[in-house]
Order: structure tokens, then C-alpha cells, then sequence
């Protein structure tokens, strides 16, 4: 595993614990509020996987288990980036794809609001390949989110440009 995405990780552990869901300084200047919800064991990922068909991406079960789900770089206006909790998933996925069937899950599944501007974060785990996580817009109709010309990138390196900009850098192509 990348040793940049592992610090990025890390920077977010620590971030979580000096937050605990206060307003903190980072070093642009910038403050923000970090509330971690929970982490998840290889054993419950495992089960959530196998109980609905599909595998995530090595580096987000990394994810999931060392920095855990939450609220990320959130501002005064409680807007900033949110990842679902794993067994709300499909129940938020189903919010997002009112016509059944649209909805292209588990090929494309959102693990993240980005309530800044509306957009979600999500992989496209019909596509076999590390470059799998993209931002969708929520100005376009979700039914286009699975077009394979939308922009996608590796989890990794999504999260570490995130952590390295203090928040400020979340959509792709970097």
C-alpha cells in the first residue's frame, strides 16, 4: 500500500482526535470540524460485502478500518464531506436513484456526500481496475453517473490530494 495514502490516513486519524467534533485550525489557516462515527473490523466489511455482492477496493476497507466513517473537513455551515455509514448504503442509494431501475447497485455504490456543493463520492466497481472513485455531480441526473467517460480516479490518490489541501482540493482529475 502507498506510503502517502497510509500518512494521509494517519492525518486524518489525528485530525479526528483533535476535532472530536469541535472546531480546530488547520495549517491554511482554515477551521474545521472532524466527528468520527465508527470503524469497521475486516469481519463485519467482509459480511457486508458477501451479503450484497460486491468487493470494495483495498485501500477503502483500509480506510474503513483505520480512519472509519464520519464527517470530514466540515465548516461553520456544517457543509464539508460525509461518509456513509456502510449499512445505510443501499437505503441511501435507493434516496439518490428514485426509479428503481436506475439504480445501477452494487455496480455503482456512494460512499460519500460532498454537502459543499451537492456532489456524491462513489466507486464504479464495474470497472476492474484501481482507478474506480469518482465525484458525481448532483447537478446531472444519476442515471449517467455509470457513463465510463466519467472521470475516475484511484481512492488513494483522491484522499491523499483531499488531505494534502486541507480540504480544499475534492474533485478530480488531479
Amino acid at each position: 500500500m502507498d506510503q502517502n495514502f497510509i500518512n494521509a490516513c494517519n492525518k486524518l486519524k489525528l485530525l479526528n482526535e483533535q476535532s472530536k467534533g469541535k472546531p480546530i485550525e488547520l495549517e491554511n489557516g482554515e477551521i474545521y470540524i472532524f466527528r468520527k462515527l465508527r470503524n469497521y473490523s475486516d469481519n463485519e466489511i467482509l459480511s457486508l460485502e458477501k451479503n450484497n455482492n460486491y468487493s470494495w477496493p483495498t485501500e477503502f476497507k483500509y480506510f474503513l478500518k483505520e480512519v472509519g466513517i464520519g464527517e470530514f473537513y466540515m465548516d461553520e455551515y456544517n457543509l464539508g464531506i460525509e461518509f456513509i455509514p456502510l449499512d445505510k448504503i443501499v437505503d441511501n442509494q435507493s434516496e439518490i436513484f428514485e426509479n428503481p431501475s436506475d439504480n445501477p447497485f452494487p455496480k455503482l455504490i456512494i460512499v460519500s456526500l460532498l454537502s459543499g456543493r451537492g456532489d456524491f463520492g462513489g466507486f464504479n466497481l464495474d470497472i476492474q481496475k484501481s482507478n474506480n472513485f469518482g465525484i458525481f455531480s448532483g447537478e446531472e441526473p444519476p442515471e449517467e453517473w455509470i457513463n465510463p467517460e466519467h472521470t475516475l480516479v484511484d481512492f488513494s490518490e483522491w484522499l491523499i490530494e483531499l488531505v494534502i489541501s486541507d480540504g480544499e482540493n475534492d474533485m478530480p482529475p488531479y
